[in-house]
């Protein structure tokens, strides 16, 4: 499902139904608004922030984190940055 940014920027909390988000386009402007937006709506969640390189480095890295559970935090929230198609194959194995 696609969602335009103004209705996020209107309701945020419209993206807690969705297990994954993807924030993409040529406004590096609106991307940065919209992830400072989410920080600091879901402050009820585990924030990390993780880059490509992370991933390049070890590969489970992701896995990892979403399988470690928080003793004070239910949710995460996981922000990749600077990502490329290699993340697809995490996220699929995620959605499982």
């Amino acid at each position: 499902m696609i969602i335009k940014s103004y209705l996020i920027e209107k309701n945020i909390n419209q993206l807690k139904q969705y297990k994954f988000i993807l924030i993409y386009g040529p406004n590096d402007g609106l991307k940065k608004t919209l992830k400072n937006k989410i920080i600091s709506n879901f402050k009820d969640t585990d924030i990390l922030n993780l880059y490509q390189e992370d991933l390049n480095k070890n590969q489970d890295i992701l896995i990892n984190e979403c399988k470690n559970d928080s003793l004070f935090l239910r949710n995460k929230t996981i922000i990749m940055n600077q990502s490329n198609d290699k993340l697809l194959s995490s996220i699929e194995y995620l959605k499982k």
